[in-house]
């Protein structure tokens, strides 16, 4: 079972991206998939679940579609874990598929550290560098932060 503040960042990360969608007109084209089992498409490879995603309302041929967004949220994962979950999902799906593939993997690894750190990643597919910003929910010591001023 996922603790409360992976949980609360899924669910944030997607309607943050819904959010948008639906700001830009998209939204009858894209639904958000949830936590499907994906089984890969190299045989004998082991299944994975996003912690959410997005894939195109428009069916493809086959079941069993990759989403053409992955979030994943990383609370008690260390990095290097979750890097290997984003490069199983470029690794294991394939633009030429059937089954469609994931392009784009975004990564939200929340900290435990004193100024409530989280650091986001948007990884496409074949980028060398992920595009890369950071939040702070509690500000340093005498040091306002965003959340300090109502204004």
């Amino acid at each position: 079972m996922n603790a409360p503040e992976h949980e609360g960042g899924v669910v944030t990360v997607g309607d943050t991206f819904r959010d948008q969608l639906v700001r830009m007109g998209l939204e009858s084209y894209v639904s958000r998939i949830g936590t499907p089992r994906t089984r890969s498409i190299h045989p004998g490879t082991a299944a994975k679940q996003p912690d959410d995603g997005l894939i195109p309302i428009v069916a493809r041929p086959t079941g069993n579609h990759f989403a053409t967004i992955v979030f994943e949220v990383a609370n008690t994962q260390d990095e290097h874990s979750v890097h290997q979950a984003m490069e199983w999902w470029f690794r294991n799906s394939a633009v030429d598929h059937e089954r469609g593939a994931v392009n784009l993997v975004f990564i939200a690894n929340i900290s435990h550290d004193s100024l409530g750190t989280i650091h986001f990643e948007l990884w496409r597919r074949d980028a060398r560098q992920p595009r890369e910003a950071a939040i702070w929910l509690k500000s340093a010591k005498n040091t306002p932060g965003p959340m300090d001023n109502p204004d």
